[in-house]
């Protein structure tokens, strides 16, 4: 994680140097709840959703009176986790994974608004366009008092490998919340399209599916 931050860094002032034009400039935090959708041909999977982070810069254009285009770029916590657990001939096992892969995420979203007085609605509709940066996947294995963990990287690529993932991901986002005056909060979905699975043989797809709870400020 330490190596991301300073290409991160140098990405939010790109963003902001040339966005000074914007109607605002803002910035946006929150909590990213990730899940993934694995289709192997035969069966499909969905996993337990695994909680991370969202920040970066935000950016907004107004269009019309009550319809801007916000846009930003965002460092985001992404991937899945998953548990089991059983028994046999009276000893009890557990297994426990977690893959958590790291994105530099871009929506392109239109933003209509309605005034209520003190406060505003808003809604969120639009694409989003994201590269991987780097992963981690964590098992853990427990058999009765004994304790086996592994980690490993999470290598990008294009191969037809079944162990490496598509760098580009992108998908669509839909969303809501509220603004008062300089603050917003908002829940939103990212629906991947993109297949990020690098081994494709036999229909074998994977794609991201977030929920975002978040909350920013306008300066």
């Amino acid at each position: 994680m330490k190596k991301l931050f300073p290409s991160f860094l140098a990405l939010v002032l790109l963003l902001v140097s040339t966005n000074s034009f914007a109607q605002n400039i803002g910035f946006k935090a929150g909590l990213n709840l990730s899940n993934m959708f694995l289709d192997d041909g035969e069966e499909t999977y969905t996993f337990d959703m695994n909680p991370g982070f969202l920040l970066g810069p935000t950016a907004e254009f107004s269009l019309a009176k009550h319809l801007s285009f916000e846009t930003g770029l965002f460092l985001s916590a992404k991937g899945f986790k998953e548990s089991e657990s059983d028994s046999y001939n009276g000893t009890s096992y557990e297994y426990n994974r977690k893959m958590v892969l790291y994105y530099i995420d871009v929506p392109l979203t239109l933003k209509p608004t309605i005034d209520l007085g003190m406060a505003k609605l808003f809604g969120n509709i639009g694409p989003y366009v994201g590269a991987g940066l780097s992963g981690k996947m964590k098992s853990e294995w427990i058999q009765g008092d004994d304790v086996e963990k592994e980690e490993e990287d999470i290598e990008f690529g294009s191969d037809e490998d079944d162990d490496l993932l598509k760098r580009l991901d992108y998908g669509i986002l839909i969303g809501a919340g509220v603004e008062l005056n300089s603050i917003h909060m908002g829940l939103s979905y990212g629906h991947g399209l993109a297949n990020i699975s690098a081994y494709t043989e036999e229909g074998n797809r994977i794609h991201h599916r977030v929920i975002r709870i978040t909350g920013g400020y306008k300066f």
